[in-house]
């Protein structure tokens, strides 16, 4: 009986705080522009030290974003960066259509960190950018043509401090469950 509630309790970390990386195929983290991959990062040494973020920041403040590009083509293109504040109310949900367009003007008014196409033969991209709200933001990667207009694009949203509510009813709930588990193994020994 004890070494299944052991085996229980370890096993819940793992998925309470399940990242995804394992594999680049099912990592969250990674940037699709067309056919090339980037995996997008985040750190707030500040606030948490080494600790990754990705498409969740645990609260406002400071930020390094680092991009590293798995596609070593990428090396060769000229890539542009920028970060928005959600003006869509769309959050998770938000496209490029959402953002561009007829969407231009509050686009713009919205950009908190823009970086200008450049070359990286680093094949790593990153810089700070302050996050001052909770809610939602958008990062925007595109690989853009001599000619300035876009080869390829990535939009993909991460929020700020979000709700963490719903850890608490996880966790109420498998508490309830071993509790039940436990009376029913005690009552059935009985």
């Amino acid at each position: 009986m004890y070494r299944l509630v052991l085996l229980i309790m370890s096993l819940m970390p793992s998925v309470l705080y399940a990242h995804g990386g394992v594999s680049m195929k099912d990592d969250m983290c990674v940037i699709k522009l067309g056919s090339y991959k980037a995996h997008f990062s985040a750190y707030m040494p500040k606030l948490r030290g080494t600790q990754e973020f990705c498409e969740s920041f645990p609260e406002i403040g400071e930020a390094i974003i680092a991009v590293d590009f798995v596609s070593r083509e990428l090396r060769d293109q000229r890539i542009q960066f920028e970060v928005v504040k959600d003006f869509t109310g769309k959050g998770a949900k938000a496209t490029g259509k959402d953002l561009f367009g007829e969407h231009l003007a509050e686009y713009t008014k919205a950009i908190i960190h823009q970086d200008v196409g450049s070359f990286r033969k680093s094949g790593t991209l990153n810089f700070p950018v302050n996050l001052e709200e909770k809610g939602w933001y958008i990062g925007v990667m595109r690989i853009i043509s001599d000619d300035n207009s876009v080869i390829a694009e990535s939009v993909f949203p991460f929020e700020v401090e979000p709700s963490t509510i719903w850890r608490y009813f996880v966790l109420l709930s498998f508490v309830v469950v071993l509790v039940g588990g436990l009376f029913v193994v005690v009552g059935y020994k009985k």
